[in-house]
C-alpha cells in the first residue's frame, strides 16, 4: 500500500485572499484534475474548506517532512 504524502498548500485567490492549508497528495490531485479540465466541476473540498476553482490565482505547494 501506497504511503500518503502531505503536501503544505498556498493557494492565491484572484482576490488577493491567501488560504493555507494541509492537505493529503490525493486531494491535492483532485484539485490538479479539475483546474485542468479532467473532471467538470467548480468546487473542491479540500481539508476542512471548500474551494472555488474559479477564483484560484495561483498554487505554492511542498512535500511535509516527518
Amino acid at each position: 500500500m501506497e504511503e500518503t504524502v502531505m503536501l503544505k498548500l498556498m493557494i492565491m485567490m484572484r482576490s488577493g485572499r491567501v488560504v493555507q492549508l494541509l492537505v493529503s497528495s490525493v486531494e491535492f490531485d483532485w484539485l490538479y484534475d479539475r483546474m485542468f479540465g479532467r473532471e467538470k466541476g467548480k468546487f473542491q473540498n479540500l481539508g476542512q474548506m471548500v474551494i472555488c476553482l474559479d477564483d484560484i490565482e495561483y498554487l505554492e505547494w511542498a512535500e511535509v517532512e516527518e
